[in-house]
């Protein structure tokens, strides 16, 4: 159950970033533009020096963190700015017993942590670096130390829902959030059981059985659906197929 709720709230987490930051780029497209109308009054006014004329057009710069490369990028930022929800839910994570594959960088990224709370840390050593989360890198690794830290908690946080749900993390007594294996026919069973699981999903084999009266079916489909278009029943354009009313 609390897996589940802190499953919950991380994507809640997520959304309310993505929706910040696409305000924030509807609100900047608007700043862009009184600015781009701005620096045209200022090219405009021959009466302006040349040398005064760089510092004219910085004064309507936008700041460096309203210029990002992506919306991903932006939002990545804007979880860092969060860490008034991403701390709490980290420590609980951490009081409940993980387990996962052999040199986990995501099991690494949070004993780091573990170790990092219990001396009371507000700062990010340099040796830890962004295995587990390599799109975070530039904030991660950046000299902001500080921002650092809230940035390796945000990508730890993102990494540890996704690495549960894919099942390369898990919980021993958990039925929903098992290892991955586990969720399995094991490989020795499935080839002892082989032909009767076959027999069972009712396919052949072999896919070269298998393939074949797919393809007929795709054919004889795409004949149809040849037809209807020129019979007039069926629209097909660049924005899809489109029946009528």
């Amino acid at each position: 159950m609390v897996l589940s709720l802190a499953d919950r709230l991380i994507q809640a987490l997520h959304t309310r970033a993505t929706r910040d930051v696409r305000d924030t780029e509807w609100q900047g497209a608007r700043t862009f533009r009184q600015a781009l109308r701005a620096i045209g009054r200022v090219l405009s006014n021959h009466t302006i020096p040349d040398g005064a004329l760089r510092r004219e057009l910085l004064a309507f710069m936008p700041s460096e963190h309203a210029l990002f490369p992506s919306r991903a990028a932006a939002v990545r930022w804007q979880l860092c700015e969060t860490p008034r929800h991403i701390r709490p839910l980290l420590r609980a994570l951490l009081g409940l017993a993980f387990e996962g594959e052999v040199d986990s960088p995501l099991l690494m990224a949070l004993i780091r942590l573990r170790e990092l709370y219990a001396r009371r840390g507000r700062r990010l050593p340099d040796h830890l670096h962004a295995s587990c989360a390599p799109r975070w890198a530039d904030l991660i690794e950046g000299g902001d130390r500080q921002q650092a830290l809230r940035a390796f908690e945000a990508a730890t946080v993102l990494a540890w829902r996704k690495a549960l749900r894919n099942g390369s993390v898990w919980m021993a007594h958990s039925l929903a959030y098992r290892r991955r294996h586990a969720m399995l026919i094991s490989e020795a069973e499935g080839e002892a059981q082989r032909h009767r699981l076959y027999q069972q999903l009712g396919v052949p084999l072999q896919a070269s059985s298998y393939i074949p009266p797919l393809l007929a079916n795709l054919e004889a489909g795409l004949a149809s659906l040849a037809e209807a278009v020129e019979a007039g029943e069926v629209l097909v354009d660049d924005a899809g197929v489109h029946l009528q009313a």
